[in-house]
């Protein structure tokens, strides 16, 4: 999660999911390299469920350490094309 702070402050007021997958070298691989291959297989809908499901409960749990902050998520296309994508997680 990559915080977006407030310039005046220099507090995190936001903060972003940010997907990113580490090869067998632990080198970090960024979306454009994976989402492709992603694709292919079929599994944007698993990715998309798998970082909304992420990015509730880390920002539950910083709700319990009484931090109001947002949270911006970044999904696939495949999310918001699916009817039934945000009813499963309400």
């Amino acid at each position: 999660y990559q915080p977006i702070v407030d310039l005046q402050s220099e507090k995190p007021v936001m903060f972003e999911t940010l997907l990113r997958l580490a090869d067998e070298k632990n080198r970090m691989v960024l979306p454009p390299d994976f989402m492709p291959a992603a694709k292919q297989f079929d599994l944007l809908k698993d990715i998309d469920d798998s970082v909304l499901m992420a990015s509730i409960r880390k920002h539950a749990q910083l709700q319990s350490h009484g931090k109001m902050l947002t949270l911006s998520i970044n999904l696939t296309d495949t999310a918001f094309r699916n009817e039934n994508f945000m009813h499963q997680f309400m």
